[in-house]
């Protein structure tokens, strides 16, 4: 994402693995994250999911109802997949998201058109991944001001943030809301 600004965005994917401690965890940390939530997931237990935002000054946006790759479905699958999620968001959660992160990545121009009728107004992707504490880079050796950070919510959790903490304090930026740069 293009700054100026000293900052990274923090963002967590799916939410199968859902832990009362995770609020904590993030909240230590100091890390406000936006929440690609798929809705298989939030339909288990959306309260885990509103009390997470809600404790940590997160936002919860949509990652489709059961994280298809959206690059292989129709246009009709795209935009069920996309516009269901967000209005099950907006009732369960009394907020239209915003936001799409395609499953894997995978998006074409059906996606694009499917993510404006439903509301979208970003399209959001990453620029590193930290899984089981270690860290990949898309390009270079270290977090940029405006790069997004992408994690799951895993067994891993604390290790996770833990290391995009480490990551930003070493390149001398400030964890930031995403949605606080993009709306």
């Amino acid at each position: 994402m293009d700054t100026d600004d000293p900052v990274a965005f923090l963002t967590i994917d799916d939410g199968a693995t859902r832990d009362p401690k995770m609020a904590d965890v993030l909240k230590e940390a100091g890390v406000p994250a936006t929440f690609f939530l798929t809705d298989q997931y939030v339909r288990e237990d959306a309260d885990f999911f509103r009390r997470l935002r809600d404790a940590t000054g997160s936002q919860i946006e949509n990652h489709t109802l059961d994280h298809p790759d959206l690059k292989s479905q129709s246009a009709d699958e795209q935009r069920r997949q996309i516009c269901a999620t967000s209005d099950n968001y907006e009732e369960e959660f009394g907020r239209r998201p915003t936001l799409l992160r395609p499953p894997y990545g995978s998006f074409d121009d059906d996606t694009l058109r499917a993510a404006a009728e439903c509301g979208t107004t970003h399209v959001v992707h990453w620029s590193a991944e930290i899984a089981n504490g270690k860290i990949q880079f898309a390009a270079g050796d270290r977090l940029r001001a405006g790069d997004i950070v992408l994690m799951h919510f895993r067994e891993q959790f604390r290790e996770d943030v833990d290391r995009f903490v480490e990551e930003a304090e070493k390149s001398g930026l400030e964890p930031a809301l995403l949605e606080d740069y993009l709306t």
